[in-house]
């Protein structure tokens, strides 16, 4: 299982992370395993680029969480990065 947020290092630009529990992997750091199964996704892609192509990111995403998990070194603790909203700017305001 996993989820996505968005995260950033300090006062550093925001990354879309995987994050399982409370441990992160910047997709960035993913991208090599990302393309082989499968992702169409930019490195720098954000949380709204992955939910606007959802039915085509989602089996990769998938696969990632599935071969990657918390234990690989390229996860970070959560604590020690600040969250944002995953999504910054919202698409529709209805009044």
């Amino acid at each position: 299982m996993f989820a996505l947020g968005t995260f950033s290092r300090g006062d550093g630009e925001r990354f879309a992370g995987l994050c399982f529990g409370d441990r992160v992997a910047p997709l960035s750091s993913l991208q090599t395993l990302a393309s082989e199964v499968g992702a169409q996704w930019r490195p720098e892609a954000s949380v709204l680029d992955l939910l606007t192509g959802w039915d085509e990111h989602l089996p990769a995403l998938c696969h990632l969480a599935e071969r990657f998990g918390e234990a690989s070194s390229a996860c970070e603790m959560m604590s020690s990065l600040r969250v944002h909203p995953p999504v910054d700017r919202p698409r529709q305001i209805f009044c």
